[in-house]
């Protein structure tokens, strides 16, 4: 009765070890999943800021070269008038 109580507990460690095994790598896996998409979402983030900068100084540039563009249309207009 002693031997396979024995074998029966030593079953149920084995059994046991491997489930916690089994639920160690599944948190281990989940945590290192969830790093890596917080690593991408700063990486997507932070090239979003880059082109928020880039499209102000664009918008920044084209209302420069709008006014230009202005000022030399009332030149011509002014030169064929005179």
């Amino acid at each position: 009765m002693e031997i396979s109580t024995i074998l029966l507990s030593h079953g149920f460690l084995i059994y046991g070890s491997a489930i916690a095994l089994i639920i160690i790598s599944a948190i281990m896996l989940k945590v290192f999943y969830s790093s890596s998409i917080k690593m991408k979402l700063k990486e997507y983030q932070s090239e979003i800021a880059k082109s928020h900068s880039k499209i102000l100084k664009l918008e920044a540039s084209n209302e420069k070269l709008q006014q230009r563009i202005a000022e030399l249309e009332n030149m011509t207009h002014r030169v064929r008038i005179a």
